[in-house]
């Protein structure tokens, strides 16, 4: 994943989490364990799936 990839990655996963804490206060996940689980979901099923280079657009898309 590329730089602007990651930056996009890093807000959309943070809003995600924020809604998930705020609805389950007793979430129990960390940020990080969070950000790792999708990270690697968006790598094999959004980037690496296909030839073409993934767009922040996607992945704001896959994500959401």
């Amino acid at each position: 994943m590329n730089d602007d990839l990651q930056q996009v990655f890093d807000s959309v996963t943070f809003e995600l989490f924020e809604r998930c804490r705020d609805s389950s206060p007793n979430f129990g996940v960390t940020i990080e364990r969070f950000r790792a689980s999708l990270h690697n979901t968006t790598q094999k099923y959004l980037i690496d799936a296909s030839t073409d280079p993934a767009s922040e657009d996607d992945v704001r898309e896959f994500l959401g």
